[in-house]
């Protein structure tokens, strides 16, 4: 085909960094080569390719500026940009549960940052839960009483509207039935505040809010890696998280109590 060749002419790293330059705001080559911090020559051959590709056009102003054909070129290559950018993260975690619609979107995670350390992703989502104030999204299958006291409080305060799926399977720690007595979360149920479902089967954790989204995949032996964590508060990572959430609770049913239980003491 006559773009057969079209993949591999623009995911050369220097072809990207132009791409992404480009899509900022039009710049003249010699600006652009100052930010690749490489020679003007190695910079023209670049941007030579991409015109004849007719993905960056020159304007009357000398300035370059990314062509219709590029913008959505970069807007697919979001994909392999967190495949390369992510790439150590990805070493020790799986992705290929996810239905083939959702990994066609990964670049939709691109904005984000990895949180290393149990302790410091705990603090982190207590963070996150203080800043709620809207509405949150949850799916887990580990629950710790630590934050789960300050969450629910923190909720009720604000009004916060929740929505919780919790795995089929999951053990609970000890003192988690009678605290949800303390905290008065049937009320928020019958108030229609707090929302419950179950799912059979669950291989990520989630969080999702107006402000701060997090995601925790299962490593490669397929358990849920708490000690990494992917945080963004980019648009396109929250629509993500939103999207594969609906996927989750269409995939859920009713909440029952008696299938889950907590650990004895």
């Amino acid at each position: 085909m006559k773009n057969s060749h079209l993949l591999h002419d623009i995911v050369g790293d220097t072809s990207l960094k132009i791409l992404h330059i480009l899509s900022k705001k039009p710049m003249k080559s010699t600006s652009i080569a100052k930010q690749l911090k490489i020679s003007f020559p190695g910079t023209q051959r670049h941007l030579l390719k991409l015109q004849s590709l007719n993905l960056i056009k020159k304007n009357s102003d000398y300035c370059l500026s990314l062509t219709e054909r590029g913008m959505i070129a970069l807007d697919l290559l979001s994909g392999f940009d967190f495949l390369q950018e992510k790439q150590e993260y990805l070493k020790n975690h799986s992705l290929m549960f996810l239905p083939s619609k959702f990994i066609k979107r990964i670049g939709d995670l691109q904005n984000c940052k990895v949180s290393r350390g149990f302790v410091n992703n705990i603090e982190l989502y207590k963070k996150i839960i203080l800043h709620t104030k809207e509405y949150v999204k949850h799916c887990t299958n580990v629950i710790s009483l630590d934050t789960y006291k300050i969450a629910i409080p923190h909720f009720k305060k604000h009004d916060v509207k929740m929505s919780f799926i919790l795995a089929k399977d999951m053990t609970l720690p000890p003192g988690w039935k009678s605290l949800q007595g303390t905290l008065g979360e049937e009320q928020l149920v019958r108030k229609g505040l707090m929302e419950r479902r179950m799912i059979d089967k669950l291989n990520i954790m989630m969080w999702v809010s107006e402000d701060l989204c997090s995601l925790i995949f299962p490593g490669v032996d397929g358990e849920l890696d708490l000690r990494t964590m992917l945080v963004s508060s980019d648009d396109s990572f929250r629509e993500w998280c939103l999207d594969y959430f609906d996927y989750l609770w269409n995939q859920s049913h009713g909440f029952v109590q008696n299938y889950v239980y907590e650990n004895s003491l």
